[in-house]
């Protein structure tokens, strides 16, 4: 949901307008009235992070930084658990207890000339959209999936500000802060580099901040500001999954549907089945398709996902790939698969645009249709204690290189020509990505053994 100003066109009260909140269900959007008739001068101060906490509003007759705590608390009610039928009755019910004192402690005397970490977050995602900011040192707009990943920060900060009963202003963002959000992640189960991610695009934000002179605080700068990732057992899709995750029918809504029927699917899952619709399985298809051809070339998905036609080449009547890898700056050849080349032609040379967050979420609702629930036997321990995670849950983009390494060393194929492919810089780097069974562990041994020892 977003917020909206609309003018007044009432004579007399021409400087004046009303804010909405905005909610898109089923295709349509619903306004709902937050019930404040403010200036127009006092709406666009507070859009622009150009105001105080403590000063007032004067249409209004609130101080601004009730007002934010406001529109704050309604997004997060609204976004949870959204019910046409209560949302008016919430919006009355939240702007009554803040108002009245019994909300968020914002109006604390040392919060004045501050803002509130969520609302700088809120106008730099605004800013991107817009194209406004584009990517660092860079002419081209940030994807929508950065900016999705942004704002799962902000939703973090949100809740983090409602378990603790207090706000977040940019001067906060000190190692105390850091040290208080990391344990809140850690106890809500969220996984090591889980929080890695999401703490490196917090210190993106402050260092936005802190460069703009918003904030005097340079804390983010510590090496401990972001947690180091860990080293976790990870999955693998055999090529007998690579090829159940190809031949699965994804060609229509009512396709799609017929396999929901057949899955026992948890509450929040089933939440999410309400908004399957033909769009919805387009994007469905767009992400096995790129996913299968990242399990069939070994690339990074910032690789493997712009694999095109025009990058295919024949040595000595030989089809390959021929790509310049963007992180390493590698070029490697990659032996043709058929599969690939027939997704390629699916899409006439050129795979669709798809943002790596979305792609993931899509990746691990297909696993769920194909019923990979079972439990995988992992280190839970490395894997920041959190039990119980199912095959399906743990699926994400990184899972097609890893899948490539690993099914090619199990058929026997040398370190050394995976590594051609992979890009990888050394054997110890990519013996990491090879995750295989204690048998298939046992049977290249054992090639690796002839002629040494008697079989």
């Amino acid at each position: 949901m977003d917020y909206i100003f609309i003018k007044s066109k009432k004579p007399g009260m021409e400087e004046f307008g009303s804010v909405y909140a905005r909610v898109r269900v089923n295709g349509m959007n619903k306004k709902y009235a937050i019930g404040f008739t403010i200036k127009i001068k006092e709406w666009e101060r507070y859009r622009s992070l150009q105001y105080t906490a403590s000063a007032l509003m004067t249409s209004a007759g609130i101080k601004y930084g009730q007002f934010a705590s406001i529109l704050s608390q309604i997004k997060i009610n609204l976004e949870e658990d959204f019910d046409p039928n209560t949302a008016q009755s919430i919006i009355r019910s939240i702007k009554a207890t803040v108002v009245n004192g019994e909300g968020f402690n914002i109006l604390e005397s040392n919060t004045k000339n501050k803002i509130l970490l969520t609302d700088f977050m809120a106008k730099l995602m605004e800013d991107y959209n817009s194209g406004k900011r584009l990517k660092a040192e860079q002419s081209t707009k940030v994807s929508s999936g950065y900016i999705k990943g942004m704002n799962n920060v902000r939703n973090d900060i949100i809740n983090f500000e409602k378990t603790h009963r207090r706000r977040v202003f940019l001067d906060n963002v000190t190692m105390d802060f850091q040290r208080d959000l990391v344990k809140w992640y850690k106890d809500r189960g969220i996984l090591p580099n889980t929080i890695n991610t999401r703490m490196a695009r917090l210190r993106v934000v402050m260092r936005i901040a802190y460069e703009e002179k918003k904030t005097k605080c340079n804390d983010f700068r510590s090496t401990e500001f972001v947690p180091k990732q860990v080293e976790v057992d990870e999955i693998f899709l055999t090529p007998k999954q690579i090829q159940e995750f190809l031949d699965v029918d994804l060609s229509s809504v009512e396709k799609v549907k017929e396999l929901q029927d057949k899955v026992k699917f948890t509450k929040a899952r089933q939440k999410e089945l309400k908004t399957i619709n033909p769009e919805r399985v387009r994007h469905l298809q767009y992400s096995r398709d790129i996913f299968v051809i990242g399990c069939l070339t070994g690339q990074r998905v910032s690789d493997y996902s712009r694999i095109c036609q025009s990058m295919i080449t024949q040595i000595d009547n030989i089809d390959f790939i021929c790509l310049t890898q963007t992180k390493t700056k590698k070029k490697v050849y990659i032996p043709l698969d058929k599969r690939v080349s027939k997704i390629l032609n699916k899409y006439n040379g050129v795979l669709p645009k798809q943002d790596f967050e979305s792609m993931n979420a899509n990746l691990r609702y297909i696993a769920e249709l194909l019923h990979w629930t079972w439990k995988p036997n992992i280190d839970e321990t490395r894997m920041g204690g959190k039990k119980g995670n199912r095959f399906c849950d743990m699926l994400s983009s990184h899972t097609a290189r890893r899948s490539f390494a690993t099914n090619a060393h199990a058929a026997g194929v040398p370190l050394s020509s995976i590594m051609a492919i992979t890009g990888h810089s050394s054997e110890k780097t990519l013996k990491r990505y090879l995750k295989l069974h204690a048998e298939e562990k046992a049977i290249i041994a054992a090639k690796d053994f002839e002629g040494i020892i008697e079989m």
